[in-house]
């Protein structure tokens, strides 16, 4: 399985006219994507291209012409950057150490699950004028909650990480940019079988978060 790589972006070659040329590439370029991890990567490389300027002392030379720039967008993320030049660096007191929770889950056994009625009579002792309001916000769902094993299958559902794959597979793209991989659904799956419109609601869902966060949901 393979994934495109991020290469170096050789910033150090370019002239200041090239710096803030490839500033204004890189405004234009996040404007016309909907790839999120692409808009993410153009705005580092924003910023890489204002601390190499910094490190030349043109910075703001560099961002005060661009703010006077033709396009509403690149006037408005350089004059972002200018505040950020003005801003005093600020230090940051050390945090105490705290006990990691992240794996808390992993060593606790899950919570019996809800039932509709059960919901539903919470609410009521809670906030009996939004009852019925809030009970139509809560379809049935299924719950995530991580456990640690060492026998987990192939086919098994995943969610986030990496998913198992043929040696020879190609990890799709769009725009040149990898897919962000949300889960895998095994077909299988016990806790599917219980909802009445599994199968609907996978479709519905698959082509939301692929049209909206150009993910990768696998069925197995």
């Amino acid at each position: 399985m393979s994934a495109p790589v991020e290469e170096g972006d050789g910033l150090s070659r370019l002239s200041g006219t090239e710096l803030a040329h490839a500033y204004v590439t890189s405004v234009e370029a996040a404007e016309g994507t909907e790839h999120i991890g692409r808009q993410n990567r153009l705005a580092r490389r924003r910023s890489n291209i204002v601390d190499a300027l910094k490190a030349r002392g043109e910075a703001r030379q560099v961002l005060e012409r661009l703010a006077q720039h033709s396009s509403e967008q690149v006037r408005a993320n350089a004059k972002g950057a200018l505040d950020w030049l003005d801003k005093p660096a600020q230090e940051f007191a050390p945090e105490p150490q705290r006990e990691p929770q992240i794996l808390w889950q992993c060593d606790h056994p899950p919570p019996a699950p809800l039932t509709r009625d059960e919901i539903a009579e919470r609410l009521r002792r809670s906030v009996p004028a939004s009852r019925d309001r809030l009970m139509n916000l809560a379809p049935p769902a299924i719950g995530l909650w991580p456990q640690r094993r060492a026998d987990i299958p192939a086919v098994a559902s995943r969610f986030v990480g990496t998913p198992p794959a043929p040696p020879d597979w190609e990890w799709p793209t769009f725009e040149d940019e990898p897919m962000l991989f949300v889960r895998s659904i095994a077909r299988s799956c016990a806790a599917c079988r219980r909802l009445n419109h599994c199968r609907r609601m996978g479709c519905s869902l698959s082509s939301a978060i692929t049209t909206r966060s150009r993910a990768v949901i696998l069925l197995a």
